[in-house]
């Protein structure tokens, strides 16, 4: 996953690790970035890579969880202007069909 800012992904990682919930949110954040990065390699737009990964269900988090991933993409990865887009446009859809 490539990141806007290197050391400051670093030290959110870093801080994160010291507190069992927020690693927990690092690390689904990171396991499904690179799911979504594989199906960007392959060409596929980033709404259809966020949407056919987003309820995988080894990864399938709460919505909570998912709001603070996608936060956290939002400011750091190199595709988070993108990705906020994709939120504001569709997170209810998305929002409705999780909780069906």
């Amino acid at each position: 996953m490539k990141v806007r800012d290197r050391n400051e992904w670093q030290k959110l990682v870093a801080k994160a690790s010291k507190k069992k919930y927020e690693h927990a949110i690092m690390n689904y954040t990171e396991r499904w970035t690179s799911r979504v990065v594989a199906q960007l390699n392959k060409g596929k737009p980033l709404e259809e890579a966020v949407e056919t990964t987003i309820d995988e269900p080894d990864l399938k988090p709460s919505n909570i969880q998912l709001a603070q991933a996608i936060a956290i993409l939002i400011n750091h990865w190199e595709h988070g202007e993108a990705l906020k887009g994709w939120f504001n446009k569709r997170w209810a859809i998305v929002r409705a069909k999780r909780e069906t």
